[in-house]
């Protein structure tokens, strides 16, 4: 069924893609993740009625600043290792202990980091980082059933994505999504903007072509080569073109990356050009065993999602995000709201500047992917669908008031060098404009101040 081709090709370059994205999601959590999850954050796990196993972290112990920083700064090292190919010096063991490591450390700020830590792409690096323990490096036979455990991590991304489509917002069953999806997501792209102004028959077209992938290709990544190889390509190819309409950190990145597991060596070499040398068995195969038999048993709450009918969407079943459901987008908003920070002082009022923010409606949409802002993206979600309590976004005004450090780290830009009066929280709608409005203004947004929602003295 599959040739007997080896993996060996096909490990080294999960491992590549792996250290890559690991990397990216280390400097992130080293840029901003203390000042929103930290002990003194906008929301601390001691806030939280969590426990250790229930939510397992190293910061349950210590959640300082300096920790924290210190986990990044030793993410960002591991990854760097694996990036390099610096593991292809190290014995197998040693590789072993250095993904250990990494999923440690990454699981514990996933754990730990409240609602900033729950858009979903995180538990997919989760669950691939404890896939990846068994890859080894160069030396070592990448084992079948790692490679079948990473292809089970893009199966149920991709029909999950698929399920909570046709079972979720009606404008996917219409064919309306792509409508507004492009105006209304949160962070639009470079392209965005000339997508949206596509004819509205194009945009439904669109919606048929982004639906029927990710209903038929997962299941062919099981089938026989070359059919497995050119599914996997051509999800890599349906990724690129994601990435380039919008901005969703590295979840495009990670599930590319996962889609090189439908490939074997023999294809790999003929594309690439690289050449296997001689591997030794894996070493811990009984470890490895035991590990695939408790994935089957983890993975029979996402199974059983498929087929309810309002499936759950990246939900993690377990402290150790092993064996989780994923989808995305199961709705479209109609509208784009964002929520704006200012601040007041001797009676004028002044904007917090966010890194996504469009308050200059002639800055195009640039591409922010695979980085990530995560308060933005969860202040998105907050004006739009109210998902979470308010508590975090009243410590984010009141640490702006106070005109705290750490806080105003999150900003792009701030308006004062010394504590305003007052901080509010406003809310706004932004709408693309249209060719001939782009053409006689050279703006790409119109905003409109809708309400004020919070304001803090």
């Amino acid at each position: 069924m599959f040739e007997g081709q080896g993996f060996e090709l096909v490990g080294f370059l999960l491992a590549r893609g792996l250290g890559l994205t690991y990397l990216i999601a280390f400097y992130i959590f080293y840029t901003q993740y203390s000042a929103l999850a930290g002990r003194n954050g906008l929301d601390p796990v001691k806030q939280r009625d969590e426990q250790f196993w229930e939510y397992f972290s190293l910061f349950h112990f210590n959640s300082s600043k300096k920790f924290i920083n210190f986990s990044a700064l030793t993410g960002i090292l591991l990854s760097l290792t694996i990036l390099t190919g610096m593991t292809e010096f190290l014995s197998s063991f040693s590789v072993t202990v250095v993904w250990i490591a990494l999923w440690v450390l990454f699981t514990s700020f996933v754990n730990f980091g409240g609602v900033f830590t729950r858009p979903g792409w995180e538990l997919m690096l989760a669950e691939a980082g404890f896939i990846a323990i068994f890859l080894g490096n160069a030396s070592v036979e990448t084992s079948f059933l790692v490679i079948l455990a990473f292809r089970w991590i893009v199966f149920r991304m991709m029909l999950g994505s698929a399920i909570v489509k046709l079972r979720g917002g009606e404008e996917w069953r219409t064919l309306d999504a792509l409508k507004t999806h492009f105006e209304s997501q949160p962070f639009p792209g470079p392209l965005s903007w000339k997508i949206h102004s596509l004819p509205d028959k194009v945009l439904e077209y669109l919606t048929v072509l982004i639906q029927l992938p990710m209903l038929f290709l997962p299941f062919i990544y099981f089938m026989p080569q070359p059919f497995a190889a050119i599914a996997g390509i051509l999800t890599i190819v349906f990724q690129i073109l994601i990435f380039v309409s919008g901005n969703y950190a590295w979840l495009n990145l990670i599930t590319a990356v996962l889609a090189l597991s439908t490939l074997n060596d023999s294809i790999v070499q003929s594309i690439t050009g690289l050449a296997t040398g001689s591997a030794s068995s894996y070493p811990y195969s009984g470890f490895l065993t035991i590990s695939m038999i408790l994935l089957a048993i983890f993975s029979i709450n996402p199974i059983l999602n498929f087929f309810s009918r309002k499936p759950a969407q990246n939900t993690s079943y377990n402290p150790f995000n092993v064996g989780n459901s994923y989808g995305a987008f199961p709705k479209v908003m109609e509208k784009h709201f964002e929520i704006g920070i200012e601040g007041e002082k001797n009676g004028e009022w002044k904007e917090y500047e966010l890194h996504s923010s469009f308050r200059e409606k002639d800055r195009k949409p640039v591409q922010i992917a695979p980085n990530h802002h995560m308060l933005e993206y969860i202040l998105y979600f907050y004006v739009n669908e109210e998902i979470e309590q308010s508590d975090w976004l009243n410590r984010l005004l009141e640490k702006t008031l106070e005109h705290e450090g750490k806080t105003l780290t999150l900003y792009r830009s701030i308006p004062f060098q010394k504590p305003p009066e007052r901080v509010r929280a406003v809310k706004y709608r932004y709408e693309f404009t249209d060719p001939e409005e782009k053409k006689q203004t050279g703006n790409y947004w119109k905003r409109e101040k809708k309400e004020v929602l919070h304001t803090v003295n």
